[in-house]
């Protein structure tokens, strides 16, 4: 056969001259790569099913501002990962914290190795998700710019510092260092590192931002505030549970070089799915004949979702049988987290970000220092059903630190925008809403007007302006 246009029969005869042991060679790269990339990108994805879970938890006048959160967060995230947050994650050799000009602004790394810039993607896609936990916390109260400063100190020193402690090959949490404390937790794709991170840096800021106007009445009993659109809510679940398979399956990153990836991989998908189904029956199960006596669909969404958070971490170690376990006990988890912070502790969390990710990720770091197996652990570690506790004292204390970690610095960075004036919007652009005073439009258009309803009555925009 002829050569096609632009590739001469020299260029063809070489190509298939090629060392045979350089071509494979050179697939296992182009396999490898591949799969790096298409976790990273069904990871990322999950910012869609953020900002449709977000968007549909909200009352209509706030919709587009939580959607330009949700985007902005993306970008700055992005920028800060590439600027600092990187760096502190992989560069260097110490245990706790560290940062080098190897990664800083990728000026020290190879950008021609597909395996370093594939890498860099996916770990920017994990830290993607840490930051954008937070936005639901706070929805419809917090300026755009207190949210936007968050999440470029997430991106670039919290969640980084974390992850290095967990999954860095000298973290003082890793597995992967011999000298770990208590020899490390198990954390496979991110209920610690990833989940509770958010989580907790989410009650802390809705804990500090205040209720919205209108969530408690005078005794301080919850005010209903349902959200603007169900088919979205569950929209934005049933994506996060379709790209949570590549979250957790992503940890198997050497398919052609380890023997174990293909299997693990596989498995994984297994325990996930067993995880997020039985936790999503049980919460809907419990709040119809328990709770709201209601088939709740919020419920059954942030079910699936506490599911698939509480087995992140243990998803290729527990087999899965005890996936099932993991789920029911995350529901259990869940319904008890959302009731304690919204009717103990009088907090407002629109999307009950820290009883999905929080709570559950307390409980989903636990799960693998109970029923890890050493037949399925990468490193034989095994669980204290399998007659081990070091993994329950290394999660335990693991869990505390970054817990303290999270909400120390996340205080402190909210206290001071808050005394500045940065944190919360007036009372005007509250109650008439986000969407036209921040965004000048809103999402439904009638008539070349805009319109909001709020509590001061009919607010209205025109084209021409303000009226």
């Amino acid at each position: 056969r002829q050569s096609p246009p632009g590739f001469p029969d020299e260029t063809r005869a070489a190509a298939m001259s090629v060392d045979p042991a350089l071509a494979d060679a050179t697939l296992a790269t182009a396999v490898d790569t591949f799969w790096l990339l298409f976790c990273g990108v069904a990871v990322f994805h999950m910012q869609i099913g953020f900002t449709m879970l977000e968007t549909g938890s909200v009352r209509l006048k706030n919709t587009l501002a939580i959607m330009l959160k949700n985007v902005l967060d993306a970008c700055v995230s992005a920028l800060m990962w590439f600027v600092l947050g990187e760096s502190i994650m992989v560069d260097g050799t110490n245990s706790f914290l560290w940062a080098s000009s190897r990664s800083v602004l990728l000026i020290g790394r190879d950008t021609d190795s597909p395996a370093d810039m594939a890498t860099w993607f996916l770990n920017f896609a994990y830290m993607a998700t840490a930051t954008t936990i937070v936005s639901g916390a706070m929805a419809e109260r917090t300026h755009v710019t207190a949210y936007l400063v968050a999440s470029a100190v997430i991106a670039g020193f919290i969640y980084p510092s974390v992850a290095r402690w967990i999954w860095h090959p000298n973290g003082w949490l890793s597995v992967r260092n011999p000298d770990a404390f208590l020899g490390g937790m198990v954390d496979w794709a991110g209920s610690c590192a990833i989940h509770l991170v958010g989580g907790a840096i989410a009650l802390v800021g809705a804990a500090i931002v205040g209720p919205r106007r209108g969530r408690f009445d005078s005794v301080g009993k919850p005010v209903p505030m349902p959200g603007s659109n169900a088919a979205l809510q569950v929209l934005g679940a049933l994506v996060l549970w379709v790209c949570w398979y590549g979250f957790n399956i992503s940890g198997s990153r050497n398919l052609t070089r380890d023997a174990y990836a293909a299997p693990t991989a596989a498995r994984i998908v297994v325990t996930t799915t067993l995880s997020s189904a039985s936790a999503g029956f049980t919460a809907c199960f419990l709040d119809k004949f328990l709770g709201s006596r209601t088939w709740s669909v919020s419920k059954a969404c942030n079910g699936i979702l506490c599911g698939l958070v509480s087995v992140t971490a243990g998803c290729a170690s527990i087999p899965p049988q005890l996936a099932l376990v993991v789920g029911v006990v995350g529901a259990l988890v869940y319904l008890g987290s959302s009731r304690l912070v919204l009717v103990v502790l009088k907090v407002d969390d629109p999307l009950d970000a820290f009883a999905v990710h929080g709570a559950c990720g307390i409980w989903g770091t636990l799960a693998p220092a109970l029923f890890a197996s050493p037949i399925h652990s990468a490193q034989g570690h095994a669980g204290l059903f399998y007659g081990s506790a070091r993994l329950l004292g290394a999660a335990t204390v693991g869990m505390l630190a970054v817990i303290g970690w999270s909400a120390c610095i996340s205080a402190l960075l909210f206290l001071g925008l808050k005394r500045m004036g940065y944190l919360r919007v007036d009372l005007q652009a509250e109650l008439i809403g986000l969407d036209v005073l921040a965004h000048g439009q809103r999402v439904c258009v009638r008539g070349g007007r805009f319109y909001a309803r709020g509590g001061v009555g009919r607010y209205r925009r025109d084209r021409a302006g303000v009226a």
